[in-house]
C-alpha cells in the first residue's frame, strides 16, 4: 500500500472511503461531501491526494481536512468559517486496526476493539502469525448477494461442527 491509495465500502447502508495519508496512516471518512452530502468517491480504489466534491467542487485532502472550498475568498463565508475542523469530511466515529484486519463503527458508543473481538483474536493471531513475513494479501475482491436473512448465514459460518461432512474435501486436507 502506497500513500494516497484508498478503497470505497459500504458498512451497512453507509458509504466510507478509506484512505491512506502522507505518512501512511489509515483513515475512515464518510463518503459525502461535508458542504452538501454529494459522494466524493465513485470508484472502488485508486491513488489521490485529494478529493473533490463534484456538485460545488470543495476539495479535502485525503485525510478528510477540507483544503479549499470554491470561491472562498468573496463567497461571504463567516469568520469561524472553516475553524476546528468544522467543514472537514466526518470520521468513522471507531476505526480501527487489529494486525491488519480494518475495523469501523458509525457509532463511538461500542467496546473496546480487543474486548469486542473476544476469543477471535486468537483466531486472527493464528492466521497472521503462520508466516514470519505476514499475510499475503492478494489483489482482487469477492462479492457475494444473499437473498436471506443474514444472521442465518452468520450462524453457518461460525459452526464449525458441519465441515467434515459438507466440506469434507477441505477437511481432509487439514
Amino acid at each position: 500500500a502506497e500513500p494516497g491509495d484508498y478503497m470505497t465500502v459500504t458498512m451497512g447502508r453507509q458509504p466510507v472511503i478509506i484512505t491512506r495519508d502522507k505518512q501512511g496512516e489509515l483513515h475512515g471518512l464518510i463518503n459525502a461531501c461535508a458542504h452538501r452530502g454529494a459522494t466524493l468517491c465513485r470508484r472502488k480504489r485508486g491513488n489521490k491526494g485529494t478529493f473533490t466534491c463534484p456538485f460545488h467542487g470543495w476539495t479535502f485532502k485525503n485525510d478528510g481536512q477540507l483544503l479549499k472550498a470554491k470561491n472562498e475568498k468573496n463567497g461571504a463565508y463567516p469568520d469561524q468559517f472553516k475553524q476546528d475542523g468544522s467543514h472537514n469530511l466526518k470520521r468513522l466515529p471507531r476505526f480501527e486496526n487489529y494486525k491488519g484486519f480494518l475495523f469501523g463503527s458509525l457509532s463511538d458508543d461500542v467496546q473496546p476493539l480487543e474486548q469486542h473481538l473476544g476469543e477471535t483474536t486468537k483466531v486472527i493471531d493464528n492466521i497472521v502469525d503462520q508466516a514470519p513475513e505476514g499475510l499475503e494479501i492478494l489483489r482482487g475482491t469477492s462479492s457475494y448477494t444473499y437473498t436471506g436473512n443474514w444472521k442465518l448465514q452468520a450462524e453457518n459460518g461460525a459452526d464449525g461442527y458441519h465441515v467434515s461432512s459438507v466440506h469434507w474435501n477441505y477437511a481432509s486436507t487439514m
